[in-house]
């Protein structure tokens, strides 16, 4: 096993690559609809580009098909990637399901006074798709039933 210090990091050269060098992988497990495309999209319009995506040597993604369909979506050319260089096989297959599942398990803390900053994001926003970041309770009322109704819809 590598120790993280021994390997040179995927993040330690970022470069730009056209779209079209970057090849979607065919059997990617993760599901994008439309609306989260244009949320992606959203992001992107508000903040720039702040995650590479990851291909192999080949150029085929890793991570970062969402990404890759909003820049489409957006009439992006050229977008940030990282190259994950002397992965095998095997390390591909487990990052892709990985990158997606740690995700999945984060949790949200309610409690922790974010909803005043919430509001005062969404209030400063231009973008309509903006909400779905600003609100953060909205996705998870099956995890609390009786909650009143979220202030940031």
């Amino acid at each position: 096993m590598m120790h993280a210090r021994e390997a040179e990091w995927p993040a330690d050269q970022v470069e730009r690559w056209p779209l079209t060098k970057l090849i979607p992988y065919a059997r990617n497990a993760r599901a994008h609809s439309e609306e989260q495309i244009a949320q992606i999209a959203a992001s992107i319009r508000e903040w720039g580009w702040t995650v590479p995506v990851l291909v192999d040597e080949q150029g085929t993604l890793i991570a970062g098909h969402g990404r890759v369909l909003a820049a489409q979506q957006l009439g992006i050319t050229d977008v940030p990637t990282m190259v994950a260089r002397g992965w095998t096989h095997a390390q591909i297959q487990a990052y892709r399901l990985t990158d997606n599942q740690l995700a999945l398990n984060a949790g949200w803390d309610l409690f922790q006074g974010q909803h005043e900053s919430y509001l005062s994001i969404r209030a400063e926003s231009t973008d309509a798709n903006f909400k779905i970041y600003a609100d953060p309770i909205t996705p998870m009322r099956h995890l609390l039933p009786g909650i009143a109704p979220s202030p940031f819809a």
